[in-house]
């Protein structure tokens, strides 16, 4: 949503929709999702850093509870997983575990959290990315 919303001229809408799933009740880790990437997207559009910054804690928090929770060792594997259903795979044939999706996607939230550090000038952050 955040993605495609991004060209939306009133900000607010967005501004809100971040918002809601870090500060407002929202369980940003239910299903997989891209929300550092789409932050820093939307940023590429429309110039706000002021906004990407003040997320910035939020959406790191997000990568670095993803990887306590939903990376270890999983059938001899270190990687990322998911439970299918809540991979937009809905129940599969493949089952839950490692997927290739979150594994893009947590890779795409760690780009973007750099590119999101070096514009807030977080260098500790940098070095741990």
């Amino acid at each position: 949503h955040i993605a495609e919303g991004r060209w939306i001229h009133n900000e607010t809408y967005l501004d809100d929709y971040i918002t809601f799933w870090f500060r407002r009740g929202g369980d940003p880790r239910q299903y997989t999702a891209w929300f550092a990437w789409a932050t820093w997207q939307r940023h590429l559009v429309n110039a706000d850093g002021a906004f990407a910054i003040d997320v910035f804690p939020d959406l790191l928090t997000n990568l670095r509870q993803w990887t306590l929770t939903h990376r270890g060792d999983y059938g001899g594997r270190v990687c990322y997983w998911q439970n299918d259903g809540r991979d937009a795979m809905e129940v599969s044939i493949s089952g839950s575990g490692c997927r290739p999706t979150i594994e893009s996607v947590m890779f795409g939230e760690a780009v973007a959290l750099l590119e999101i550090a070096k514009l807030a000038g977080n260098t500790s952050v940098i070095e741990e990315l």
